[in-house]
Order: C-alpha cells, then sequence, then structure tokens
C-alpha cells in the first residue's frame, strides 16, 4: 500500500496494542482510492458495488468472529482475521485493516479480552470506511 494519506485520523490505541499514547489511524489508503476511482471511471453502480460487496462481505467475517469467539476458537478467529484483512487492504481500508492486524495477532495468542474489546471497534471501522469510500471513489 503506498501513501498512509486518508480521511478521519482517530487515535485508536486498541489497534496498536498500546496503552499509553494513541496513535492516528488514517481511515482509508488515499492510494488505493485513486486506483479504485480510475477502475470505476466515475460510474455510480460500480462505485455502489464495490462498497456494498466490500460492506457485505467484511460485516458477515465480523459476525463469524463473534461467533468465533463465542466458541473461544483462537484459531478460526486468527483465520477470519486474514480473511477480513485482505478485503480491508484490497479496499484501503486502513483502520479496519490496522485493527483486524491486532485481532489476527489476539486470535492467534487466545487473547480473547483484546479480540472481545477490538470486535465493535472494526464493526464501527467498517461503517465509517464505507461511507468514505462511496464518498471519495465518487468524487
Amino acid at each position: 500500500m503506498g501513501s498512509n494519506q486518508g480521511t478521519g485520523f482517530s487515535g485508536m490505541a486498541a489497534f496498536s496494542g498500546m496503552a499509553a499514547e494513541p496513535l492516528p489511524l488514517p481511515l482509508v489508503c488515499m492510494e488505493t482510492v485513486e486506483e479504485l476511482r480510475g477502475l470505476c471511471r466515475g460510474d455510480p453502480y460500480a462505485i455502489e458495488e464495490i462498497v456494498r460487496v466490500y460492506r457485505d462481505d467484511a460485516l458477515r467475517i465480523v459476525a463469524a468472529l463473534g461467533a468465533a469467539l463465542g466458541a473461544r476458537d483462537g484459531e478460526r478467529l486468527a483465520r477470519l482475521g486474514h480473511e477480513l484483512l485482505g478485503s480491508s487492504v484490497s479496499v484501503g481500508a486502513e483502520r479496519v485493516a490496522a485493527g483486524t492486524r491486532a485481532l489476527k495477532d489476539a486470535g492467534r495468542a487466545a487473547d480473547l479480552v483484546t479480540v472481545e474489546r477490538l470486535l465493535p471497534e472494526i464493526e464501527a471501522a467498517i461503517f465509517e470506511t464505507c461511507r468514505a469510500l462511496a464518498r471519495l471513489i465518487g468524487s
């Protein structure tokens, strides 16, 4: 991913794994947004479809992560985290990707407390990212 520029900077210490001063995380990777904008060529249907597919897939994975957390299945948490990480990186969802990296590591370490804390933050970041992507790709 190239540039880490984005909109919606927010301090999310949970994603950085640090309790001290939160690190600002860009919401989206502007380089990826530019690539998506080029692919869509201003077609509002294509833009809607990219955002819809990402949102639906990401929320499906978040629901599966919740089930894996309930089952206390660290291996499945890590696997699903990897899946969400890949789709998030492909659309430039920087903040979701950062949270998902932390979740994946926590799942691998069977740190269920951290996973439980990260899930709602990741879900909120998905919605925020989808709104930003629709606006940024379409402009």
